[in-house]
Parts: structure tokens; C-alpha cells; sequence
């Protein structure tokens, strides 16, 4: 169904990373659940009022409440579209990471509603009144809200979208809550027992623990979070490009949302080759970059040096403490000075983010077992904590 309406609506409606594109489905499914929500509670009230039914009037009126969740979902991606300006120079694309976590945290506030009412439901029972028409609105009301989550589910899928994620769980929510409402209406009506209150709380558990994840998944962009392995795979093959470069460390990638990434990467270079050459490469590449992708990239270049002797020596030393210490541990950057008899090695250290020793303990250790190597070294260490997993970087 996404498909088909994309097809109709949407130009160029299977180029998926397309930022317009993506902003095109995800207004486009905001849409379907204004146009859905809207038509469904005007159903309700109607008739609600033509068999003055005061529930289905009130079910009616909570639906109408649902078109705010397609609203945001219209209004976030419009925004998103925005170019950048003065005030926000990076554009406006995180407008739909911010919508997610709005309608997670609607739906976590649902579920405590539901949980406080569930719970004085059961304390003080309501009375249930039987209606063939309430079963038969319910029953369309859940097959619409089934339709609308897997809408949204499809689209969030197709997309990679957290707002239209968050979405499908509201409809599926609803659906769940109108199934356990609807059980509770034929256990009463063939037993008489009333199971209300009880089923509500079930509900609300439900919601409240979809809010809870929700509102992880969709804070998770906003605070930072490990890139895809295999946009780390797109980067190295572009920054890879060129025989000239030797390696490349120090990687990292800002999301700004979708369609917007800030990549700053340090690659080694031949220290023999002219400035000149070394920039007309790195020009290249970031041009590349800006034209085939959804990257901005600044590369920063390390000279590498033909190393001596003595510098291998340290290296092979160095390589060999750091792996007793931990397999994962690499070092980059490393040069040597030579002052008045001492020499002085310069060097970063990488050590995964799940090490958890701090830093002024490790740089300790560190140079007490490098000179027991050769005393007559000084170390000067930069300690970096990768988020990107070395067999990435190879």
C-alpha cells in the first residue's frame, strides 16, 4: 500500500535515501493517518449520535485526539525540509528525531492514564452495558487501527524513519486496547463477569513499556550513537580511493539527521610527497564526497615518515605491550624527536570505549613498561577512545 501510494504521489518514489524523497513518504503517511483518524471518529460520533450511544461518542472523540500524532509527524517533516540559516547552520533535519521523541513520550503519558484508570476500575468496577452496535464499531475501529500500524510500520521501514515508528506503535497500541476492550465486552456478556479494569491494566503495561523503548530508540540520535558499520564501510572505500593514501584514523561521523553527516577523518600520507599533491588528493576526495553523497567531510593529513631502525624497534616493543594489556589496543600518529640524547616518541593510543581503566592509571603503566625498554625515551601520549570497532578501521 506505502508502495502504491508512493507510486502515485511520491516522483522518483524509489530512491529511498533521497532526502525529498524521504520527507515526501513521511508526509505522505502523516497524511493517511489524519485522513484515516478524522474519518474514523466522524464515523463514531455519527453513530454514536443516530443510536445515542454516549461510549462510541466518547471513543469518537478520543480518535480525533489521535489526528495530533499525524499532525506532528506532517509538521516535523515539512520542517526538516528546511534549508539551514544564520541560527541553525546545520539545517533542520533533526526536526523528525525531536517529533519521535514527542509522540513516544504521548504514548508513555497514555500509558500511565490508562494505568491510574485501570487501577480504580478495579478498586470501584463500572458498570458494563452490552451493545451490538459498540462491538460492531469496535471491531471496524480495530481492523483500521491494524491497517494504519503496518501503513506506518512499512513506511518506517522503508524510510528507516523513528517518527513514523513510533507511529505504527501508537496504532498498534490502540489495537491491542481495543482487542482487550472487546474481550472484556463477550466475557460479560456470555459469563457476566467484568474484566474491565483488569484487561485496562494489562493495556496500559503494554503502552507504557512500547513508551519506555520508544523514548530510548528515539533519544538515542539526539544524544550520539555508534554509526551503521556500513556507512563506516561507504567512507573507507571513498577515502580509500587514492594509492596515495596509506590508512586513515581518528573517524568521526555527526548525524544532523538523514540526509545531513559532518565526517572529520585524519588519513597518512607519504611524507615525500609535496603539499601541494597531498591537497589536490584531499580536494578530490572531499569533492566526492559533497557530490555523490549526503557527506560533508573535512580530512585532516598525517605525514608518514620511512622509518628508522631504532624507531621500528620501538614500534615492535610498543605493538607487543600494548597487546598484553588488551588484543583491541592500537596506536597511530607515532614519530620520533631527537634532543640532546633523550628521544622523544610521539604517539595516540586507541583503546576501545569498553576498557574501562582510566586514562592517568593506563599513561602510568604505559611508560613504566616502555622504559624498562630503553630508559632514555620520553613518552607523549594522547589517549583516544574510538567508538567505531578497529576491524572497521582496517
Amino acid at each position: 500500500m506505502v508502495k502504491l501510494l508512493g507510486k502515485l504521489f511520491i516522483k522518483d518514489y524509489q530512491n529511498y535515501e533521497d532526502q525529498n524523497v524521504r520527507i515526501s513518504y513521511g508526509i505522505m503517511s502523516g497524511v493517511f493517518g489524519f485522513i484515516t483518524n478524522f474519518l474514523m471518529a466522524t464515523a463514531k460520533i455519527v453513530i454514536g449520535l443516530i443510536f445515542g450511544a454516549l461510549s462510541i461518542v466518547t471513543d469518537g472523540a478520543e480518535t480525533f485526539a489521535d489526528t495530533t500524532s499525524s499532525i506532528i509527524t506532517i509538521m516535523s517533516y515539512r520542517l526538516s525540509r528546511k534549508p539551514a540559516d544564520k541560527k541553525h547552520p546545520f539545517g533542520y533535519q533533526r526536526a523528525e528525531y525531536i517529533a519521535g521523541l514527542i509522540l513516544s513520550v504521548i504514548i508513555l503519558t497514555t500509558g500511565f492514564i490508562f494505568f491510574v484508570t485501570a487501577i480504580q476500575r478495579i478498586i470501584t468496577p463500572t458498570e458494563v452495558t452490552f451493545s451490538k452496535i459498540a462491538v460492531i464499531i469496535l471491531v471496524a475501529s480495530l481492523l483500521m487501527k491494524l491497517f494504519q500500524s503496518l501503513f506506518y510500520r512499512s513506511a518506517s521501514k522503508l524510510i528507516k524513519s523513528q517518527t513514523l515508528k513510533a507511529n505504527s506503535i501508537d496504532s498498534l497500541n490502540d489495537t491491542i486496547s481495543t482487542v482487550f476492550v472487546l474481550a472484556g465486552y463477550l466475557i460479560f456478556y456470555f459469563t457476566g463477569k467484568n474484566l474491565d479494569g483488569w484487561f485496562s491494566l494489562i493495556v496500559s503495561l503494554i503502552i507504557i513499556f512500547n513508551g519506555i523503548k520508544l523514548i530510548k530508540e528515539a533519544s538515542s540520535p539526539l544524544i550520539g550513537e555508534r554509526p551503521d558499520p556500513k556507512l563506516v564501510e561507504k567512507i573507507k572505500e571513498r577515502i580509500m580511493v587514492s594509492d596515495k593514501i596509506l590508512g586513515f584514523h581518528d573517524l568521526y561521523i555527526h548525524s544532523y539527521g538523514s540526509g545531513r553527516k559532518f565526517v572529520s577523518v585524519h588519513v597518512e600520507m607519504d611524507s615525500n610527497l609535496s603539499l601541494l599533491e597531498c591537497h589536490h588528493i584531499i580536494d578530490e576526495i572531499e569533492r566526492d564526497f559533497k557530490i555523490n553523497s549526503d557527506i560533508d567531510i573535512t580530512i585532516h593529513i598525517d605525514p608518514i615518515e620511512e622509518e628508522t631502525e631504532e624507531e621500528r624497534k620501538i614500534k615492535e616493543e610498543l605493538t607487543r605491550i600494548l597487546k598484553s594489556y588488551n588484543e583491541d589496543f592500537t596506536y597511530h600518529d607515532f614519530r620520533t624527536i631527537k634532543r640532546k640524547g633523550i628521544l622523544d616518541v610521539i604517539f595516540d593510543v586507541a583503546i576501545p570505549d569498553s576498557y574501562k581503566i582510566k586514562d592517568v592509571k593506563f599513561l602510568e603503566k604505559l611508560k613504566k613498561d616502555m622504559y624498562k625498554y630503553n630508559k632514555n625515551l620520553r613518552l607523549f601520549v594522547n589517549i583516544d577512545r574510538y567508538y567505531i570497532r578497529e576491524e572497521e578501521n582496517e
